[in-house]
């Protein structure tokens, strides 16, 4: 009995004890990605935009069915004047009139399918905005995070020449305490390690910023805690397509391109919108009307009237002042104006993708430099700081092996950050989709 109480005690005492909170899995490049394209609000934004493009599309397509018009009245007449009360036009008489009507369109000069094309040109320029804004929310993700990798490599190599010249300046000052070297030698590494916190307390800063950055691309709110795990390490060099290739790639899958070539069409339809309204507009309709008069009069009997209407109506206007031809030589302007648009946009792209092309084949050279130059950094450190433990060396030169090895690993981080990001930059031009599915 006694061990049975014991259980029970401790099964409360567990329960009693506040639960330990699951700690959230660490975002990667992959999964902020995946975040970025369902939580976005530039994403979102463009996505409404898209579903009231496709609205127009359908009010336009309302335009080619029939009008079916319902109304109805309700009227008193009252006669205070002495009138021969079998005048019926005379008489106080209540009237109850409703009418169906049916109109259909049968010629407007294409007005109403050139109202249609252009809202569906519209929803296709939506779609190409939505497909341009993933492109660019994916591309900020990618340089927001390699920048964040590129700040933790910066600042694991300035806690290391941090450390590097703390035990530089407890060497300093033992060499000073021995009478071997001068008190300067104490003062230039104490600036020396100033300059490394510095540069340590700037790289942390920098590392807040691109998570605060991340977080806002993710859609979470600035002070969510995150973890970002990742390193340079883990990116293989990627195989890319080479100039030819990614110039064909952007101008047949660039969206800039298409909504550029889209404005062309709007225009157009605009235009040809306004001449329609040279032609005449033809209707044809029928309706039907039933009427009931209540006279006021006993010597006049009331009187139930149904009647059907059938006919066509042409109208054509065929003076405006020279409003529509003015308003369609504008947009015929505006035609020639994106055409001219549309050709900045496609020589724009191509001097992009050669400017992105080189700064991918510049960061590779980089990356190779800079391994060099850290190689080189490391033997001319460890060199160094053997003269000083021998007697033979300076600490001057001690000091700038130091400052040159930090210089080096921090040129490689750069180098690796600018490569990722370049490619990231190309992806974004020769990638035929960012989305998962296409909208």
């Amino acid at each position: 009995m006694k061990r049975i109480f014991l259980l029970c005690g401790l099964f409360l005492w567990a329960c009693s004890l506040p639960a330990v909170a699951e700690e959230p899995p660490p975002w990667t490049l992959e999964s902020m990605l995946d975040r970025a394209m369902e939580k976005n609000a530039r994403i979102a934004s463009e996505s409404l935009r898209l579903e009231a493009a496709r609205d127009s599309v359908s009010s336009a397509r309302g335009a080619f069915l029939p009008r079916v018009v319902a109304s109805g009245s309700l009227s008193r007449i009252e006669n205070p004047d002495s009138v021969d009360e079998l005048d019926p036009d005379y008489i106080s008489q209540t009237d109850r009139t409703w009418r169906v009507g049916v109109q259909q369109n049968l010629f407007d000069g294409l007005g109403r399918w050139n109202t249609y094309a252009r809202a569906d040109l519209l929803r296709e320029r939506s779609h190409q905005q939505l497909r341009r804004t993933f492109r660019e929310v994916v591309l900020e993700v990618r340089t927001a995070y390699f920048r964040l990798l590129r700040t933790r490599a910066d600042i694991s190599a300035y806690e290391a020449s941090v450390a590097r010249l703390e035990k530089q300046k407890e060497a300093a000052e033992a060499f000073f305490e021995a009478r071997v070297a001068p008190r300067l030698f104490i003062l230039q590494t104490e600036t020396a390690l100033a300059e490394a916190h510095q540069r340590l307390s700037r790289a942390q800063s920098d590392e807040q910023v691109q998570l605060v950055l991340l977080r806002s691309l993710m859609g979470l709110e600035p002070d969510h805690p995150i973890r970002v795990e990742g390193d340079f390490e883990a990116f293989a060099p990627e195989d890319y397509p080479d100039l030819e290739k990614s110039l064909f790639l952007a101008r047949e899958n660039l969206p800039e391109i298409f909504t550029a070539q889209l404005d062309v069409e709007i225009a157009e339809r605009d235009m040809k919108t306004s001449r329609s309204r040279f032609s005449p507009s033809v209707d044809v309709y029928a309706d039907y009307v039933n009427q009931h008069i209540e006279y006021g009069s006993t010597r006049a009997t009331d009187r139930d009237r149904s009647y059907y209407s059938l006919g066509i109506n042409v109208t054509w206007e065929l003076f405006s002042g020279g409003s529509t031809y003015y308003e369609t030589r504008s947009h015929r302007r505006t035609m020639e104006s994106a055409k001219a648009m549309l050709k900045d946009v496609m020589l724009a792209v191509d001097a992009r993708v050669r400017e992105t092309h080189l700064n991918v084949k510049e960061s590779e050279n980089q990356i190779r430099i800079a391994h060099i130059r850290i190689a080189d950094a490391e033997e001319a450190y460890e060199q160094a700081d053997m003269r000083i433990r021998m007697g033979t060396g300076t600490p001057l030169d001690l000091l700038d092996a130091q400052e040159q090895l930090t210089v080096a690993q921090s040129s490689l981080n750069q180098a690796m950050a600018d490569y990722h990001i370049a490619l990231a930059n190309l992806r974004r031009f020769t990638a035929k989709s960012e989305i998962k599915s296409e909208i």
